[in-house]
């Protein structure tokens, strides 16, 4: 029996250089806004990296906020790196056209 949507969460692991950000659930304007500000509460690394081994969907609003927070960081000279996300999630960036603008890599 299915346990229903996970309830989006975020979880920061900063590390020398970089600032890695796991996320878990469900990620649409809402909860990709959550994201954002939990990004920009911490200190910004050289590079950013969003985990999405544990989310299950993305929708357009989603998009939209993770290619906001990719020119965030271009302008303050950080990069964003995109990882692990499942297949499914992987291609509503293939869809999108946004998994090389965004520098999703699947799997490490």
């Amino acid at each position: 029996m299915s346990e229903g949507p996970v309830e989006f969460s975020v979880e920061s692991k900063s590390e020398e250089d970089r600032l890695t950000l796991c996320v878990s659930g469900y990620v649409d304007w809402e909860s990709a806004q959550k994201l954002r500000d939990h990004l920009y509460q911490c200190q910004i690394k050289k590079t950013v990296v969003i985990d999405l081994t544990n989310v299950c969907s993305v929708t357009s609003g989603g998009l939209a906020i993770l290619i906001d927070i990719h020119s965030t960081l271009s302008i303050r000279g950080s990069t964003l790196e995109i990882r692990n996300p499942t297949p499914t999630v992987y291609n509503v960036f293939r869809i999108a056209h946004l998994e090389d603008f965004l520098h999703v890599q699947q799997g490490e």
